[in-house]
This record gives structure tokens, sequence and C-alpha cells, in this order.
């Protein structure tokens, strides 16, 4: 077995945290992966990973292994990206491995996929709903759409735009229940509250601006649920008021949502990122769906109810 590919296996273990989960993503076994490990500390002559049977450590000299294999990883794919782009420069070819969360892809891009799919016939398409750049690292994605401000990481973050928080209830509550006037109404209200599980405490103090004014109101938590779109389904029958950032305008042009406190602002929501790996030339199938990104935005939502463009170039992130 080569060095490369034991270089290969020691990046994907510890990207991964396991030999099970660099196995699997490799399609060998995980013994395959620790005997690859282990010809590794052979060829190189010290010892690369503290072997326990609860965690995969690795050693000072791993770190700096694991460094090397993945700058050759990445320089080795940007040989192919050149071999690709000298013989086809503007055909794209290939598969593109995409990760984002399911209301992104809900919502976002596979209602418009088709034309970027009939404009490069030939390139396939790898969506996978995964959210952190450890996992895009793993699963060998090209783009991942994250919802939030980038970890410090090698990658690179291209901003696409900005969450609006609203208030939101059916046409039938708020004739059951009346209209809203100042934030303070809603304690008499049925609220919804979501719970994202990586928030630790529970979202039920709502924030409203207008003008001069700043009130806070802790809200009666009818329901809790970390269940985005059990919260819309629910507020969409009239079950109660939700505040969400709810990234489907549909809702509100067709009636079935309507929006509350007209007159008052609450805090914006958090940005929406595409992040993807350095290289000194940007791969022609990643510019393509970055492209692709921006004019769905703009087609997403015209008239910014419940994303906010602000479209930047590439960031470190």
């Amino acid at each position: 077995m080569n060095r490369v590919r034991n270089l290969e296996m020691l990046v994907r273990a510890t990207e991964a945290g396991s030999f099970t989960a660099a196995a699997a993503t490799l399609r060998v076994t995980s013994s395959a992966v620790s005997h690859g490990i282990a010809e590794l500390e052979r060829q190189v002559g010290v010892r690369l990973i503290h072997r326990t049977t609860r965690q995969f450590r690795l050693t000072d000299e791993g770190q700096a292994a694991y460094r090397c294999g993945r700058d050759i990883l990445d320089r080795l794919g940007e040989l192919d990206l050149l071999a690709q782009t000298s013989a086809h420069p503007e055909h794209l070819t290939g598969t593109l491995r995409i990760g984002l969360s399911a209301a992104l892809n809900r919502h976002l891009v596979t209602p418009r996929i088709g034309g970027f799919l009939r404009r490069h016939p030939d390139l396939s398409l790898e969506i996978l709903t995964q959210y952190r750049p450890s996992e895009m690292q793993l699963a060998g994605m090209d783009v991942l759409l994250r919802v939030e401000e980038p970890e410090k990481t090698r990658l690179v973050a291209r901003r696409l735009g900005v969450i609006r928080h609203g208030l939101y209830a059916s046409p039938s509550y708020v004739g059951e229940a009346g209209a809203l006037e100042h934030p303070e109404d809603l304690l008499r209200h049925r609220c919804l509250v979501y719970k994202p599980p990586h928030l630790p405490h529970l979202a039920d103090e709502w924030q409203f601006e207008r003008g001069s004014e700043r009130p806070r109101v802790r809200v009666p938590s009818t329901v809790v649920t970390d269940d985005r779109e059990g919260l819309i389904a629910m507020a969409c029958r009239g079950d109660g008021i939700m505040r969400i950032g709810m990234f489907d305008p549909a809702l509100i042009s067709s009636g079935q949502l309507v929006p509350l406190l007209p007159g008052w602002r609450l805090p914006p929501g958090p940005p929406v990122y595409a992040l993807y790996r350095r290289t000194p030339q940007l791969p022609p199938r990643i510019s393509a769906f970055l492209g692709f990104l921006a004019d769905a935005v703009a087609e997403f939502d015209p008239r910014e109810e419940t994303l906010v463009r602000s479209l930047s170039g590439p960031l470190a992130a």
C-alpha cells in the first residue's frame, strides 16, 4: 500500500474521529484503515496516534503528518481540476457534492436546480443534509451552505444573505384571538417557540424595536419544539404565534400566514454562507454553482421578506 493512500487514511480518520467512520468514506474495512496508519508509522518511524479504546487522538508528530496529508490531498484535487479545465474549460463534468440544511435544500436549492442541471447536462449532483465543516471534509463535499457565522477554519466563506426574523400567525388564529397592537399583547396569546438543538437555552424572550422603544417580552411557551417545519405547520393550522426566520415567502404571499406587528422590527437572524476549500484556482463547477446560488437568492425572495440579500466576495472563514 503506498504512502499517499496511508496518508489519506490518517486524514480521513482524523477528520471523522474514528477508524470506522473513515472506513465508511473510503469504502474499506476499519481494520484496513488501522493497518494503513500502522504501516505509515513504520514508514516514517514515529508514532502518529495514541491508541486507546475510547478516542482517536493524534500525537504531535501525527498532527504534523495530518497537515502534510491534508495539503497533499488538496494538491491532488487541484491536479485533477487542472486536467479537466485544460481539456474542457467550459464543459462541466463529474460530481458536485453539496452539503446544506433541509430547509435551505427544500426552499432555496431544489426548486431551482433543474435549470442549473440543464445548463450543465454532464454534471451530477450529490446533495447531503450536513452542516459542519468537519463533515464537509469527511464526505468530500465541494460546497457547504451554513446558516450562522462561519467558524475559524481553512475554508473560504462567501455570504449570501441574512435571514429576517418575523412574527407570524394564520388568519384564522388572528380572527379567533385578536390582533396585536403592542409586543406586550403577546402575553395573552398562545406562542410557539422554536428551540434549535444547538441553543443551550430556551429562546422565549422576544425583542422588538420601534423608534426609541426596545421592549423585551418573555412570551408564554405554549409549544416548544426543535422541529422547525413542524412549528410552521402548527402556525399555519392556527395553533398560535411564532417568531422565526421562516425562509418561505410563499407562505406569506399565499395568505397562509400573516406578519404581525408590522410597525415593529425584530433583530436580524443569522447569516447564510457558502463555504468551500481554498485553492489557487476556483474549480469551475464550484464557480458555476456559486453563480447559481446568487441567482437563486435573488429569485427566491425578491421583496426580501424572509431573506435579506447581502452577497459578499470570498472571506477567510
